[in-house]
């Protein structure tokens, strides 16, 4: 078929373009976008972003768009965008092959030293305030506390195994 490019007709052989499907991947990331998560991420954490490709932040986004999509393990997510437009989605000079499972350990690693809890709770108040969730009240408890001994209390507890 002829299509106008510039002024001029040009023939393109349309069964010759391979199709790409996003699936969510577009919605996954317009919404990380709007919550600032990789400014958040980049923000709070000293990776030398310089030297690399893949800046903290957008290494977390990939690692949240795969477990929101295929969950695949940490050295497949290369995999997931394989065949997909990753310039579209993370700028034009980023590969599918940057997402390797070395890149994002060490992502991970800068990320869980920057205090997860803190960007955390920073990108949920962000995400509050954009979609103006009304609310009355917060409560944030991420403890996990194992107990072991006899039960000292006058109330019986639910997980008290010394009643």
């Amino acid at each position: 078929m002829k299509y106008p490019v510039g002024g001029d007709l040009i023939y393109i052989k349309i069964d010759k373009i391979p199709p790409v499907i996003d699936g969510s991947i577009p919605l996954i990331l317009n919404h990380a976008r709007k919550f600032g998560i990789a400014d958040e991420i980049n923000k709070r954490t000293t990776r030398d972003n310089i030297k690399s490709i893949i800046s903290n932040g957008m290494g977390i986004e990939a690692i949240i768009t795969n477990i929101l999509t295929d969950r695949k393990a940490l050295y497949k997510i290369r995999e997931l965008y394989e065949g997909k437009d990753v310039e579209k989605f993370f700028g034009s000079v980023i590969k599918s092959k940057y997402f390797n499972d070395n890149t994002l350990g060490h992502i991970l690693d800068d990320f869980y030293v920057a205090n997860p809890k803190e960007i955390f709770t920073s990108i949920t108040l962000k995400s509050i305030e954009t979609y103006n969730v009304k609310m009355k009240s917060i409560h944030v408890d991420t403890r996990s506390k194992s107990v072991y001994g006899k039960c000292n209390t006058l109330y019986p507890c639910r997980n008290c195994k010394s009643q």
